[in-house]
């Protein structure tokens, strides 16, 4: 049920930021249950990086500014060289 609301690359980057050592388990259990209780799956990555986002304000928790980076960076708005 999970892959199917997030999708692979929403399980990707939750993955990447417990490993990067930026979302604690408890923290990501907020996360997932916020992005279940989304009506429409799959969650787009950067709507999953908005609720990440929500979950470190809502309990206050200030992130490394490379992660913030990560989190506000719109890959979508890119263009290629």
């Amino acid at each position: 049920a999970e892959l199917t609301h997030l999708g692979a690359e929403g399980i990707h980057l939750l993955h990447f930021l417990e490993h990067a050592g930026a979302l604690p388990a408890a923290l990501r259990e907020v996360v997932i249950e916020r992005a279940l209780a989304v009506p429409e799956p799959p969650l787009s990555p950067q709507d999953l990086k908005v609720i990440v986002l929500m979950v470190y304000w809502h309990f206050g928790v200030e992130p490394d500014l490379l992660v913030q980076d990560e989190l506000c960076d719109d890959a979508s708005q890119r263009l290629a060289h």
